[in-house]
């Protein structure tokens, strides 16, 4: 009994203060009753209980920065577990008679046309040359910020979406004028190429494996499957 009392109580109150707010409105006016409520809960806001705008913008923006470090400790481990993978393989590689040198290319952008449209370029980010010719050198220093379809042409970088590997030799007598990064390979005395693809889910190669002879011809099945188990750990870390 007290319980419906105390309920039939609360709603009178609700009602009678309805009554209350309809007629004031009815009285002063929309315009005017809004005005004073846009001004009391200014007053309430800022003078009986002001908010801190300072703590609220110093909450964010630490905020913004332990996101900002979270991703880059996670992007650090990531490169570290890619390279964990990939570079012993890369290393072991190298060892073939075949083989005198493997280069790592992957694609970047840091820098936008007018536009705001990203440039693509390849970096060459890693390399092992072989052990046991000591006339070899380092070479992945003339092969930064190569402008993707200026360094590929369109052929190889057709072919490369499709192809799990592409393979060129002889690159001597290479005569395709779009053949650019052929072209910089027959430079530093290569004979023959292997380019292996890691394609993203829109089959653009992201990354790319360069496996060189300044002999003659490649193995190309055989480090093809060298390489094909640790695919996936690249592409997770990498990609």
């Amino acid at each position: 009994m007290e319980k419906k009392k105390s309920d039939f109580n609360i709603v009178t109150i609700v009602t009678n203060a309805f009554d209350s707010f309809v007629k004031v409105f009815k009285k002063n006016g929309v315009v005017t009753v809004s005005y004073i409520l846009i001004l009391f809960m200014f007053f309430y806001a800022f003078i009986i209980n002001p908010i801190n705008i300072s703590s609220i913008v110093e909450k964010a923006l630490i905020e913004n920065r332990n996101n900002i470090k979270t991703d880059k400790d996670n992007s650090v481990q990531k490169r570290m577990t890619a390279d964990e993978v990939l570079i012993p393989v890369m290393e072991d590689i190298a060892e073939r008679e075949d083989v005198s040198r493997v280069l790592l290319f992957e694609k970047h952008n840091n820098s936008q046309n007018i536009s705001g449209i990203d440039f693509l370029f390849l970096s060459s980010t890693y390399e092992c040359i072989s052990p046991d010719d000591i006339e070899l050198d380092y070479i992945g220093d003339s092969f930064q910020r190569q402008y993707v379809t200026n360094f590929l042409g369109k052929e190889i970088l057709g072919l490369l979406k499709y192809k799990k590997y592409l393979y060129y030799d002889h690159i001597e007598n290479c005569n395709h004028t779009n053949h650019r990064l052929l072209h910089k390979l027959r430079r530093f005395d290569a004979k023959s190429v292997m380019l292996i693809p890691f394609l993203n889910d829109n089959k653009q190669p992201l990354l790319i494996i360069a496996v060189i002879s300044n002999k003659g011809e490649i193995d190309c099945n055989e480090i093809y499957n060298k390489l094909k188990p640790f695919e996936s750990n690249i592409k997770q870390s990498l990609m």
